[in-house]
């Protein structure tokens, strides 16, 4: 059997390889069993998306920026599914079910946050149910860095934000929070040590030193992503508060060459040639279904010392340098 590697149609513009039996004639494609398999487009459409996601470019950013400088049409659709895609990745990366935080003498901060909030509180949507996220944060050291966890819980009764405590931090863990009723009982689990701070009164309890400032931080520098988007479907959140933990725990929300390497690495590792990909039914069992039709709007009022966002540029030096090492890259 002798193969030949060609274009299926010699005058087709798609830049997609097969390899050409010369024997039967039969066609198969060289990205068949790989992350490329996934889409139409050329590898190097791909890469060039993935290294928008990396510099957190928005959907319409990234399509511009690819037709500027590489002449291909792509839609929001085909980005969004990339997007999507990186995302999933994330989700696994963090293993979620094994991340724990704190330690003796280590200090996190807890708080819990509305993400999904009827706008004007009017309308029919009143009755669709409130989108609560609970957040647990660990604080730098000089040994160990900053490490964060959020997921969506169903309420904030004691029993499930104690629970999802007791789970994701070491005992002798230094819990710092606000007087939310539920985290009165914290220091009856795991040998846990509670501070808590008031904020009707301070931001900083003036005797102990104690704050949230970090988790409240967070919290604002997370919905920003909200913002710029003017809301998501409901079944999406998750993915994109776990693509903001990814790059928090790995320490590049600012550095957007580092975070496309790392995210190149998940791809090898979770979409290795030949192996069968179910990456799909890995994040349904993390996260559940995400496919509920079902939009949300941010509660403005609830992002803590939330500041304007600046305004996005799109000067050619953003999307030179996002662009610059593709010149390299196989077709």
């Amino acid at each position: 059997m002798v193969l030949s590697l060609r274009k299926r149609n010699k005058n087709d513009e798609k830049k997609l390889l097969t390899w050409r039996c010369n024997c039967c004639t039969t066609y198969k494609s060289v990205y068949e069993g790989s992350f490329f398999q996934l889409f139409k487009k050329s590898p190097k459409v791909i890469i060039a998306i993935i290294k928008c996601w990396a510099a957190q470019m928005t959907i319409s950013k990234t399509c511009h920026a690819i037709k500027l400088n590489l002449d291909e049409t792509v839609g929001d659709e085909m980005v969004g599914v990339v997007f999507y895609k990186m995302r999933q990745l994330c989700t696994l990366s963090l293993d979620k079910t094994n991340l724990k935080l704190g330690g003796v003498g280590q200090i996190v901060e807890i708080d819990e946050s509305l993400y999904a909030k009827v706008k004007h509180w009017k309308g029919k949507d009143l009755l669709r149910v409130q989108v609560w996220v609970f957040g647990i944060v660990q604080r730098p050291t000089e040994t160990n860095p900053s490490k964060l966890y959020m997921t969506i819980v169903p309420n904030r009764l004691a029993v499930t934000l104690l629970s999802i405590l007791c789970d994701k931090c070491y005992p002798g863990t230094i819990i710092n929070s606000d007087c939310w009723s539920s985290y009165v009982n914290i220091p009856s689990f795991n040998n846990f040590k509670h501070q808590t701070v008031n904020h009707s009164l301070h931001f900083v309890q003036p005797e102990t030193k104690t704050h949230t400032n970090r988790i409240e931080s967070l919290w604002r520098a997370c919905k920003q992503k909200f913002k710029e988007m003017c809301g998501c479907k409901r079944g999406m959140i998750q993915s994109y508060i776990d693509e903001f933990c990814w790059r928090h725990n790995n320490q590049v929300n600012t550095d957007r060459v580092q975070a496309y390497n790392l995210i190149l690495k998940e791809i090898a590792k979770f979409y290795a040639p030949g192996a069968s990909i179910i990456v799909d039914e890995l994040v349904n069992e993390v996260n559940g279904d995400p496919n509920i039709d079902a939009e949300f709007t941010l509660d403005p009022d609830n992002v803590s010392e939330s500041v304007e966002p600046e305004p996005e540029s799109d000067q050619s030096s953003e999307t030179g340098s996002v662009f610059g090492s593709l010149n390299g890259d196989v077709d």
